[in-house]
């Protein structure tokens, strides 16, 4: 989405590429969105989703949430997880994921979030696992008993990216699978450049 309004900038008032037409950004975002969940609840007994906040736009996908929400309420097997937390909780078995979009957050900071703020969380889980995004490229460190990973992104380098040099990242989506007893078990990497060329 990345813009926060019908201006081109973030909630703090950067400027950012956009397509300039929101509502069609809004329609296409949505759209997409229902796909992947009805495809989703075709293969899994329970869709569990959450949309990250970040810092371009919390306001919008703050929205998308409610409305995923609201357009899933008869169907119980799809549970959208509240996002009014920037850094947001989840457990499941002997795994807790602290979900967060991590702007403002070195390794150690978010690995301090879920060690403190969720001590109980952390303390009952075999596997503590930080999962963001923000910085577009992949990175993994392990810090206080806690796995602290950065993802790639799928979109290309807008303008500030490519003229701040951070012109090297991959893009990729990433498919985790963790064991119920703590731990991942093994993950899928999908690399749309491929299919481009």
């Amino acid at each position: 989405l990345h813009n926060d309004s019908l201006r081109p900038q973030t909630f703090n008032g950067t400027d950012v590429d956009v397509d300039g037409r929101l509502s069609l950004t809004i329609d296409e975002t949505v759209s997409l969105l229902r796909f992947m969940f009805d495809l989703l609840l075709e293969i899994y007994r329970n869709v569990y989703v959450l949309i990250a906040r970040g810092n371009h736009c919390p306001t919008i996908e703050l929205l998308v949430s409610k409305m995923i929400e609201i357009a899933y309420e008869k169907e119980p097997r799809l549970i959208v997880i509240d996002n009014t937390r920037k850094h947001t909780p989840f457990s499941w078995e002997k795994n807790f994921q602290l979900i967060t979009h991590g702007d403002r957050l070195n390794h150690q900071k978010k690995a301090d979030i879920a060690t403190s703020m969720y001590r109980k969380e952390h303390g009952a889980a075999n596997f503590t696992h930080v999962l963001s995004g923000h910085l577009h490229h992949h990175d993994s460190k392990s810090v206080s008993g806690v796995t602290s990973e950065i993802f790639e992104v799928l979109p290309t380098p807008d303008s500030w990216h490519t003229e701040s040099g951070f012109v090297t990242s991959d893009q990729s989506a990433c498919l985790l699978r963790y064991h119920k007893n703590g731990g991942i078990i093994d993950r899928h990497f999908h690399n749309p450049r491929f299919m481009l060329k």
